[in-house]
């Protein structure tokens, strides 16, 4: 079963949901979960939009899809995880949480990060590399499940280690001499 909820107020999902027809929303829902979205979520989704818009976003480019993380092991209790996909443009990725509420939260945090590394990161960065031995290896590991061919490979803490003039090691040639940064990214 697929539910889908779009800007002319909500579809019969659910008759708790039903109580809720009154809301507008910008941003798109898509569920395979009978049931769809909590009645709490979509309560809350204003604030998300209104937070995506101070942010420069507009959330009518924005698609929510909902879907089962893994089969439900007790038939009778349901799925224990979700899957959410967030579309936008030609991006997308995939998050998965126990219920709605941790998804919102998460997806807030994300609107209103800032997009460059904040001080603060940049502060524990340096005090977390500055206990390295002199000899010392930073691995760090970055998942870019949204980056395809020809693109290239984004690492957000690579570019805070070439900004800071550390060698990039690949893992395959030998280790010069001194720390370096190794650069891990996964795909998919």
């Amino acid at each position: 079963m697929l539910c889908v909820v779009k800007n002319t107020g909500l579809s019969a999902v659910a008759s708790q949901v039903r109580k809720l027809s009154a809301i507008q929303m910008a941003i798109t829902l898509q569920s395979t979960i009978q049931g769809g979205f909590s009645a709490e979520f979509l309560r809350r989704l204003p604030k998300l939009e209104q937070a995506m818009i101070d942010n420069g976003l507009d959330p009518a480019e924005f698609v929510i899809s909902k879907d089962r993380a893994t089969p439900a092991t007790v038939p009778l209790l349901g799925p224990f995880f979700y899957e959410y996909t967030v579309f936008f443009g030609d991006e997308k990725f995939t998050v998965t949480e126990p219920n709605d509420m941790r998804f919102l939260e998460y997806f807030y945090d994300r609107c209103i990060a800032p997009d460059d590394p904040a001080p603060e990161q940049d502060r524990i960065l340096a005090a977390l590399t500055a206990r390295l031995s002199p000899q010392g290896i930073f691995l760090t590991h970055c998942h870019d499940g949204s980056w395809r061919p020809p693109a290239k490979r984004r690492h957000p803490t690579g570019d805070w280690c070439r900004a800071e003039g550390w060698p990039i090691w690949n893992g395959k040639e030998p280790k010069p001499d001194g720390r370096v940064a190794w650069l891990y990214t996964s795909t998919g």
